[in-house]
């Protein structure tokens, strides 16, 4: 009808101003279209990269959010969404979301190195973290002439273990890139000027941050060794007297300043999760067994502490790791009985966790537990009839609660069901529907034609493909009738 016509007009003019670059006619056009409620992905792209264009980044960080979110969209595709959004949040101040929507990116497209720089500039500004030095360490791997700005921020910021752990690899297998090393030296200077400051105000945990840097790039030599050990030495043998007096507050108390020394002391860490653990407070215990396996990956017992602190908490899939790290890493056939033991008791565990999350209708959390649960030999069959009825509730809420959805709330229901069921039938057909709704009507294609492969009634799916091929052809021919330019829609 007329107004399909001057929609497609309206998307003519937008896609000539677009190519041309003229952002305020493209402002004017996606307008027109919005007020005509036709939003496709193209058309949020659109609108996203003249706001971006003419700075106005917080509107374009909600657009590029909504391209993202709006449809099923390719991975790169994706990526390319979450990584536009995060750079305009971050323009725009909002840096607590940018870093949410950069990680996202990250993992889309872990070998993008903008990705990957923006997330490390955003890591710099919450300070020192893992996160952050395995980060840098991607990117200076990856990446160089990225990571050197990186570095030079993160440098100014008063960051150092951090950078030590990103470099030392690097710097002890003689791979670091020239541009790297040559930061290297005020590296130095400014580490032992931190050390110098914290040490002259009794700032113990400060010292040793930057002690530790020194220590693992090599860079402060045998000089930072002899320190270390004066720091280190006596804390250990503090935190053991503590812990053999029963005082876990001390002992808490003395491991405040554990965090940035030397992994001689991996032992000392199973004493502090302990003490965590005998306080009840046992997601810290979790943290320190964590250090403790990370100091010395080949510790049976880091692992077993670590498993049973992740029960405590309820982290089974944490607890099941950390115990079959013990089975590969000790020989004491005792140790390998009990945790096999402890295995085939937290895969019965899982189920029943997961048949209480299928009862609140959590269903991705119920599935992850069928999924751990699946490896036990023992409670295989179980694990598979929760995964069915995981499959089985959610196809019975997608077929009543969701008819009243948005589209896109309905789409991304139905694609989760999919990955758990790649030929469920009410999945397909409420994917199709929605991709209609939204109108992609090329993905809406391939859903009807997936869905007729497994429909019940392979004639009345032929038709529903027939049907979306006939209007993906007019839509075409009528597209290709309007004139280039309507310049009165501006």
């Amino acid at each position: 009808g007329g107004e399909h016509i001057l929609a497609l007009s309206a998307l003519a003019f937008l896609r000539a101003a677009h190519q041309r670059g003229e952002r305020e006619d493209v402002l004017a056009a996606t307008s027109a279209l919005t007020a005509m409620q036709s939003t496709t992905p193209e058309i949020l792209r659109m609108r996203a990269e003249a706001c971006e264009a003419l700075g106005r980044t917080s509107e374009a960080a909600t657009l590029w959010v909504a391209v993202h979110e709006s449809s099923a969209l390719d991975r790169e595709t994706a990526a390319e969404a979450a990584f536009r959004a995060a750079t305009c949040f971050a323009l725009s101040g909002n840096h607590a979301v940018a870093r949410k929507w950069s990680q996202l990116a990250h993992e889309l497209a872990p070998e993008h190195a903008g990705m990957k720089a923006l997330l490390a500039s955003l890591l710099v500004q919450e300070g020192e973290s893992e996160e952050l030095g395995a980060c840098l360490g991607e990117l200076l791997e990856q990446a160089p002439e990225r990571a050197e700005g990186v570095l030079r921020e993160a440098l100014n910021s008063g960051l150092a273990v951090s950078l030590a752990q990103a470099l030392a690899p690097l710097i002890r297998e003689g791979r670091l890139d020239e541009r790297i090393a040559a930061l290297l030296p005020q590296m130095e200077r400014q580490w032992w000027q931190g050390f110098e400051e914290a040490k002259a105000r009794d700032d113990d945990a400060e010292a040793t941050r930057f002690l530790r840097a020194l220590v693992d790039t090599e860079l402060g030599g045998t000089r930072a060794l002899r320190e270390m050990k004066t720091y280190w030495v006596p804390l250990r043998d503090g935190i053991r007297a503590a812990y053999q007096k029963g005082d876990h507050e001390a002992v808490v108390s003395l491991a405040g300043k554990a965090e940035y020394l030397l992994p001689e002391l991996a032992d000392v860490l199973h004493i502090v999760g302990r003490a965590f653990q005998a306080l009840g407070r046992n997601e810290d215990a979790v943290t320190w067994f964590r250090r403790s396996v990370r100091a010395r990956p080949d510790d049976a017992l880091g692992w077993q502490l670590l498993a049973k602190a992740a029960l405590e908490t309820e982290d089974l899939p944490l607890a099941l790791e950390a115990m079959k790290k013990v089975l590969e890493l000790s020989a004491d056939s005792q140790v390998q009985e009990r945790m096999q033991a402890q295995m085939r008791r937290t895969a019965v565990k899982a189920v029943l966790l997961g048949r209480e999350l299928l009862e609140q209708e959590d269903f991705e959390r119920a599935w992850e537990m069928a999924e751990l649960a699946s490896v036990e030999p023992d409670t295989a069959d179980k694990a598979r009839n929760l995964k069915d009825r995981v499959i089985r509730g959610m196809t019975r809420l997608l077929t009543s609660n969701f008819r009243n959805e948005e589209p896109q709330v309905r789409l991304r229901f139905a694609q989760s069901l999919l990955e758990k069921d790649p030929e469920n039938k009410v999945a397909l057909k409420v994917l199709a529907r929605a991709l209609m709704e939204l109108q992609q009507y090329e993905e809406a294609l391939e859903a009807w034609r997936r869905f007729s492969r497994v429909a019940d009634d392979p004639a009345l799916a032929a038709k529903q493909v027939q049907k979306c091929e006939a209007l993906l052809q007019r839509l075409r021919r009528k597209e290709e009738a309007v004139p280039q330019v309507a310049h009165q829609l501006a």
